[in-house]
Formats: C-alpha cells, structure tokens, sequence
C-alpha cells in the first residue's frame, strides 16, 4: 500500500514542478528566481523522474503485486502537463533568428503612431515595431561582420541589447520565464540564466560571449523614420500572431515585496532613467521644459523636456573638471537664441546642448549626450536595478 502511494506522489510532485514551476507569478516571493532557476535546471532530471515513478507503478501492476486501479493514481500527472501547455502564460513566446527587413518605403501595416524599438547596428538603422517583436522578445541579428542579441521585456517596456561573438546561436538561447517582468533565458551552451533587463546572469556576472551595449531608442514610427529616413524595417516573423500589441503593455505579472522602496513611487509610476553604470530615475510626468540639474553616482546631468519633439534630454553638465548649472534662459527676448544659460561662466547654450554665446562658446563647447531610457516602470525596474536612485526635480530646481 505505502510503495504505490510514494511511487503516485513522487510523479505528481515532479510533474508539477515541470509545469508550473517556472511560471511567473513565483517572482511575487523573495526566493521566487532562484526557484524558477532550481526548476530549469533541473527539469529534465525532474520530467526524468516523474517517469521512472510511473513506469515502477505500472510494473508493480503488469506483475500483478498491485491491481489496476491503482492506475486512477497517474491521471493528474497527465492533467497537469496537459494544463500545462494550453494555460502557460508564456506560450507563443519564441526565440527568433536573423529577422528579415525592407525598406521603409516599402514597409506595409505600420501606423505612424506605431512603437518601435530603434538601433543603429553596423552602421545602417534598424526599426523593430512593438508588434512584431512582442512574440519573438529574443532574436538574434548579424549585420556585416556583427552580431546582436536583444532581449526585449514587453512588460516593463524595456529593451536590452549586446554585441556577441559568432560561437553563440539562437538554438543556445530559450526564453525561461518573466518573474518580476523581467525576461530570464538560458544560454544552453554556457549554462547561464540571464537577466533581460540588466543583460547580466542572473548572479550579476557578464554572460560569456557577451560584449559591448548597444543603444535602443524607443520612438514612434513616424519620430524613427524622420530621424532616419533609410531605415530597414523588421518584418513579422513567421510565427507572429495577429493583434499584437502595437504600444507600450502594462506590467503583467506580480512583483516581489517592495516594502523598501514603495513609499517612494508606486511601482507603476512611469520614469525616465539615466543609464548610466549606476542609473538614476526620474519621475516621467514631472519633467519639464524647465531645465534642472541632476546629481547621479556617477556624472552630474541637467535634464528636461525638448519642446520639438516632448521627450526628455540630458546632458552630463561637466566642462573640463568644472561643474556647470544651468537655469532657463532669463533674457529670451535679447537672446532668442539661448535655451539655458550656466551660473558659472553665464554662456548661453542651445537646447541641442550647445554654446552659442558667451565664453564657452569662443571655444565651441559642446555638451555629452547621456543616455536615457524614457517611459519604463519605477517598481520592475528598482527590483532589478537595485542601486538605482530616485531624482525629484522640484528639489533640484532648489
């Protein structure tokens, strides 16, 4: 009686590890990663052994030590892979390999309200349309002598993108799971879960084979094709599914206790990160045309919202080693021209970061550029950025 029972539990239990063990909404627990992590590994030695325990029953019974009833036993390990594969909240996810492109002149379904993720890759444009790259949030892509892998978080409307080496292929990469809306998938051939949001494993090491960033713009259709009027437009893959989202998703699944940080900002408060080594965010709504000056761990910015096109703009505020900070243009009517002017040597600069007038502008001054990545969630990404700092600019106004 104890050893068909122990042989009925054992595959259950297995079997409902290899089903649900990697779903999601385990990244609402602390430990829920390293749990779905355990059951990846370990799945085929888990499939392996709910087996072994079903094929035992089913010798107990064919050698007549056990009478065929006992075979009732087994249906939940059917019905719960069989759950499995119609109720997987990731199923249609899939890995995609080498996209195709056109021209964008040729580029047929896009509406100019249209989300699309933008790269310049090998030295040509690339547009990747929300709705095509919703189904495929991994793909690979070779570019003259260059490889990139993106990994595209559909939930927390972030994208993450590497140069790899020519050993890695998109049969080494599987999608895993989304705990926390954060894409992990396994590289099969290093062994390694990696973290789509931070491009690092999931321990916080550089993946092998891994290199340089590559930067992602999110624009409109019509914003990325102005920018870049000779862009490649990635076309459906074969496995795209009809009505696809075509604009930023909500998070989907639960987050982990945030009890250190949710006094901050709700965890779907929309911000607009500096991402930098040590990134800092700011609330999405409360930037403004105001320009105002940010201190961060790593390079001090002054921030704020370009009128032409309503995104937000930063710059590292640093001459040589002296530390500028810029306030609006007090003289618009003597000086049209200037959108901020700095404290320091009173220089008027342009909202392209710019001197034009004044002394930095005798010597062609020009600010750098910091890369921001706009309209992201405040909760996903604090859980896996957790050294992240929140800017106010109404204080840094002050």
């Amino acid at each position: 009686m104890i050893l068909p029972i122990f042989l009925i539990f054992v595959a259950i239990a297995a079997a409902a590890a290899v089903a649900y063990g990697m779903l999601p909404e385990w990244g609402r627990y602390s430990w829920g990663l390293d749990f779905i992590v355990f059951v990846r590994h370990f799945q085929w030695p888990l499939a392996a052994l709910s087996l072994v325990a079903c094929l035992a029953l089913l010798a107990l019974i064919v050698s007549g030590k056990r009478r065929a009833w006992w075979l009732i036993g087994l249906a939940p390990v059917l019905a719960l892979l069989g759950h499995h594969l119609y109720s997987d909240p990731l199923r249609g996810f899939a890995v995609f390999d080498e996209p195709k492109f056109v021209a964008a002149d040729a580029a047929q379904g896009l509406k100019d309200d249209d989300c699309v993720l933008g790269a310049v890759f090998g030295g040509q444009a690339f547009a990747y349309p929300y709705g095509y790259i919703y189904s495929t949030p991994i793909f690979i892509q070779t570019e003259h002598d260059k490889r990139m892998l993106l990994f595209w978080n559909p939930f927390a409307d972030y994208a993450t993108a590497r140069l790899m080496t020519h050993e890695l292929h998109a049969r080494d990469f599987s999608l895993v799971s989304m705990p926390g809306n954060a894409l992990i998938a396994f590289n099969g051939k290093h062994g390694q879960f990696i973290n789509g949001i931070t491009g690092l494993t999931v321990h916080g090491e550089k993946p092998l084979g891994f290199g340089q960033p590559v930067e992602i713009k999110k624009l409109t259709w019509k914003e990325w094709r102005v920018l870049h009027p000779k862009t490649q437009v990635m076309l459906p893959p074969p496995n795209a599914l009809a009505g696809m989202p075509h604009r930023p998703c909500l998070a989907k699944f639960p987050m982990p206790p945030q009890s250190l940080y949710a006094g901050v900002a709700s965890t779907d408060t929309r911000i607009t990160m500096v991402a930098t080594t040590r990134p800092v965010a700011v609330i999405s709504d409360k930037i403004t045309e105001h320009p105002f000056n940010m201190r961060s761990p790593d390079l001090p910015g002054v921030m704020f919202r370009d009128p032409r096109t309503h995104h937000a703009v930063a710059f590292v505020r640093r001459v040589e080693d002296l530390d500028l900070h810029f306030r609006p243009n007090p003289a618009p009517k003597t000086r049209p021209n200037i959108f901020m002017v700095d404290d320091e040597s009173k220089s008027g600069w342009s909202i392209d970061g710019k001197a034009v007038d004044g002394t930095y502008a005798q010597e062609e001054r020009k600010l750098v550029p910091l890369p921001l990545v706009e309209d992201c969630y405040w909760g996903v990404m604090k859980e896996w950025m957790p050294d992240m700092q929140i800017v106010d600019p109404e204080l840094a106004k002050k």
